[in-house]
């Protein structure tokens, strides 16, 4: 229900605001827990967000939700298009760093 709602939502607001998008998908986040149906929503939404604007802070929350669809690879692969896109944000930067060796620790696990 809630995947299918916010789905709604997503569609309305594709193309027209990036930053709505980020906040959906991030706010998802902690519904996710055991639902499939609403993890792929949520990643698909954090995608469109990406694909409106390219800004690291959105570029880390997919990153973040790929790593928890079980899609490490994926995920450090748009981490590292986040490093890129940082700039001189050195809290950031850090966040990034700090994901990326998370992500690559539960690559070898």
């Amino acid at each position: 229900m809630i995947s299918a709602a916010a789905m709604q939502i997503a569609k309305k607001l594709y193309n027209k605001n990036a930053e709505e998008l980020h906040l959906l998908a991030g706010e998802l986040i902690g519904y996710n827990r055991g639902s499939e149906n609403l993890s792929k929503t949520t990643e698909k939404i954090a995608q469109m967000a990406i694909k409106n604007e390219k800004r690291s802070e959105y570029y880390l929350t997919y990153s973040i939700i790929l790593l928890m669809n079980n899609k490490t690879k994926k995920a450090l692969k748009n981490a590292e298009i986040a490093l890129g896109l940082v700039g001189s944000d050195e809290k950031t930067k850090q966040q990034i760093m700090a994901f990326i060796d998370k992500a690559k620790g539960s690559e070898k696990s």
